[in-house]
């Protein structure tokens, strides 16, 4: 049990729902599913139980539901007086970065976590998301961004940003003027991806499969 699989948990009951939940924490339905799952192995009872409409508390979760809120609540409160008091902020942070947002987003958030915090340093790792996990893992890498869908249940996941796929083409290209570009008009293009360990590839095949084709590769970029 963690915090973590508590705030899973919270959230489901709040929400009266694991799609909502995992909306709200930005995971996927099944991760939250197979945590609460573990966590009903851990202590060997059933605590929530599906219907319709939702999900109700078995008696055994509506214990662990009003503990766990405590827990929670006990948690935040502990973490913002340990900020409250701590010092400035020393050492250094590993961060892991996809190459292909890293420059889009945080490029300032950068230059401010230097000026607020000049005495600790920053070491930023390029990555693609299968390396990025494994460097979570290891304790190489303190924390990372990712491109959604990323299942990893070890570790916490919280949005910051959303964006389209934005469709590169020739000027003298037939879809350079249309303002909005579906997969289905690509089937005969040729594309060029990153390099295998990038999510971003994944997203693109998973959008051609819809139209039932694999996307051309013409290239790839690191």
């Amino acid at each position: 049990m963690d915090i973590r699989t508590l705030r899973y948990f919270t959230e489901v009951v709040q929400l009266n729902g694991f799609s909502r939940a995992a909306d709200a924490l930005f995971v996927t339905q099944p991760a939250i599913s197979r945590s609460i799952l573990r966590l009903e192995d851990e202590l060997g009872f059933t605590l929530l139980t599906r219907e319709p409409d939702g999900v109700s508390l078995t008696d055994e979760g509506a214990v662990l539901f009003d503990h766990a809120t405590r827990i929670l609540a006990q948690f935040n409160s502990m973490n913002k007086a340990l900020q409250d008091k701590s010092g400035p902020l020393t050492g250094t942070l590993n961060v892991g970065l996809p190459p292909v947002i890293a420059s889009t987003y945080f490029a300032g958030i950068i230059m401010a976590f230097s000026t607020r915090h000049p005495q600790a340093e920053l070491k930023i790792f390029e990555l693609g998301t299968e390396q990025m996990s494994e460097a979570m893992a290891e304790g190489s890498v303190e924390t990372a961004a990712v491109m959604l869908p990323f299942d990893d249940t070890r570790f916490d996941l919280q949005r910051f940003a959303t964006d389209r796929l934005m469709l590169l083409v020739n000027t003298r290209h037939r879809l350079a003027e249309s303002e909005q570009v579906s997969f289905r008009e690509l089937t005969d293009e040729k594309f060029v991806l990153f390099s295998d360990d990038f999510r971003i590839n994944e997203l693109i095949r998973n959008a051609c499969g819809i139209y039932h084709y694999k996307p051309a590769v013409a290239g790839r970029s690191n």
